[in-house]
């Protein structure tokens, strides 16, 4: 449940980072207004949960 989440979260701040690269609209700040900044650290730590496991996980399998 946890992994479908943090996947969840890091998708949809790559989608916001391509989306505001391409059109400069910030799709956080517009959902989420004064949480943005709140989503987005959630989003960071996601990211980097995500890369730990996967380092681990691949770090077993060598």
């Amino acid at each position: 449940m946890f992994n479908k989440v943090t996947l969840f979260l890091v998708i949809i701040g790559a989608v916001n980072m391509g989306v505001a690269s391409w059109s400069g609209v910030n799709i956080l700040s517009t959902v989420f207004g004064d949480l943005s900044t709140a989503v987005s650290a959630l989003i960071g730590l996601s990211g980097v949960y995500m890369l730990l496991d996967n380092y681990t996980t691949l770090l077993k399998h060598s």
